[in-house]
């Protein structure tokens, strides 16, 4: 008789074998012992720094701004201030212009940064673009992952004030990322590398 097939002996291999017929934690184990554990851990910590985004401002003007998903907001307002907190994986000060416009149908938020690339960047919702025969585009961004219109954002300032961001794609992020997966496509170099211009046709002389 085996060590296998003895009721009485052999338990670690028993329980190997029953957790082996699970084939999503084989899966799991095969996919975290192919990859590079100091990249995996580096991306995860990014992606859970990516959950939450705020700041505080002070500046000239007044803005009062909430957002549900960056399709739908209410509240306007417009500033210019310097800026310092956590934005797209980076903690320090700069300088920020923005202006916001939210009215349930229609929602703007439009942001110039000095000394970073972006906070959550720009992003316009019209509604009536979609029965207007076509005249301007429903929704525009500039924003770089997929899910950065999956957000809860409220934002106050008379001279002073806070904005504060809940990022509920990358919540969903960090999940799949435990698994092997990047739905925001964010896990590589970061900020995202400008693609180079391609140069422009030229016309050829046409031989005789």
């Amino acid at each position: 008789m085996s060590v296998l097939d003895n009721p009485h002996g052999g338990t670690g291999l028993r329980r190997f074998r029953r957790w082996a017929a699970h084939p999503a934690l084989l899966v799991l184990a095969v996919m975290l012992a192919g990859c590079n554990a100091d990249e995996y851990s580096r991306a995860r910590f990014r992606d859970f720094g990516d959950i939450v985004r705020g700041h505080v401002m002070a500046g000239v003007g007044f803005d009062a701004h909430v957002e549900v998903t960056t399709f739908i907001g209410l509240g306007f307002g417009a500033y210019h201030a310097n800026a310092w907190g956590w934005g797209d994986r980076y903690f320090g000060h700069w300088k920020e212009v923005v202006s916001d416009f939210g009215v349930i149908v229609m929602n703007s938020h439009n942001e110039r940064t000095e000394g970073v690339p972006r906070v959550s960047g720009s992003h316009h919702f019209r509604l009536d673009s979609a029965f207007n025969g076509g005249q301007g585009p429903v929704y525009t961004t500039d924003a770089p992952r997929r899910a950065d219109w999956l957000t809860l954002r409220a934002t106050a300032f008379v001279f002073v004030g806070l904005d504060v961001e809940l990022r509920v794609g990358e919540v969903l992020d960090f999940v799949a990322g435990i698994f092997g997966a990047d739905p925001s496509q964010d896990d590589g170099e970061w900020p995202p590398p400008v693609k180079p211009e391609e140069p422009a046709a030229v016309d050829q002389p046409v031989s005789p």
